[in-house]
């Protein structure tokens, strides 16, 4: 009777396979994040820029129409109309931007950043329905990787539970949560 079993140079064959596939597999999710935190900070830099060019065209603040200096909640959706009037910020048929997963972004004076124990001010929001890795890339890129801390914080605008995105005083990337939002100060 002539029995053949697996060699162990097959079964080592099959295992180097498996392991440069999942290797791949790893390599394009990590691009994959790496790109999209690249998105949002394009994203940030555009919007920050019309801002400040508007302020440098109008001394005035887009949306402020009490003339308070302030963005305040009834004047939000304000900024949005008066950047594509003026020519400074297009983007789609929308009359607000929205983040690349579709949550819309937001910019007015408020406390809904961070620990929400800081004094308010204007900051950009960059809407919810962000997966907290691609948070987490955009703020080591940008800022100091910690969602409490520096120009780049965790928001708990639009609903964002912090357990659900932030463990401690990390972004918390186990969860993979799919729901987080962030804020440009």
């Amino acid at each position: 009777m002539n029995q053949r079993g697996i060699t162990m140079i097959e079964i080592a064959i099959v295992i180097a396979i498996i392991g440069f596939a999942i290797g791949a597999i790893l390599q394009g999710q990590s691009l994959s994040t790496s790109a999209r935190a690249k998105a949002y900070i394009s994203q940030q830099s555009e919007v920050r820029m019309a801002i400040q060019a508007f302020y440098d065209r109008y001394r005035e603040i887009p949306g402020d129409v009490n003339r308070s200096g302030r963005i305040e909640a009834d004047e939000a959706d304000l900024v949005w109309g008066q950047l594509r009037g003026s020519g400074l910020m297009q983007w789609g048929n929308d009359e607000v931007p929205s983040n690349p997963y579709g949550a819309r972004l937001d910019y007015r004076f408020d406390a809904s950043f961070g620990k929400n124990d800081m004094p308010p001010r204007h900051r950009l929001h960059l809407g919810a329905m962000t997966p907290v890795k691609v948070l987490k890339e955009t703020d080591t890129k940008i800022d100091d990787g910690l969602p409490y801390g520096g120009i780049f914080q965790f928001s708990t605008w639009d609903a964002v539970l912090p357990a659900e995105c932030v463990d401690g005083a990390q972004w918390d990337v186990v969860q993979d949560a799919a729901n987080c939002g962030a804020a440009t100060l």
